[in-house]
């Protein structure tokens, strides 16, 4: 998750997305440490997909 509003807002997302675990994150840091060049961008433990 790259933009939230509140730390209510990202506990309300978290809950829908269980069993996901969500972080919260700098897409710039996502852009530039993977080439990741846009989004949705899902994160695993196998690597990224778009």
């Amino acid at each position: 998750m790259t933009k939230v509003d509140t730390y209510e807002s990202f506990q309300r997302i978290q809950e829908l997305a269980l069993p996901l675990r969500l972080q919260p994150v700098n897409a710039d840091f996502l852009f530039h440490e993977f080439g990741v060049n846009g989004y949705p961008l899902l994160l695993t433990k196998q690597g990224f997909f778009q």
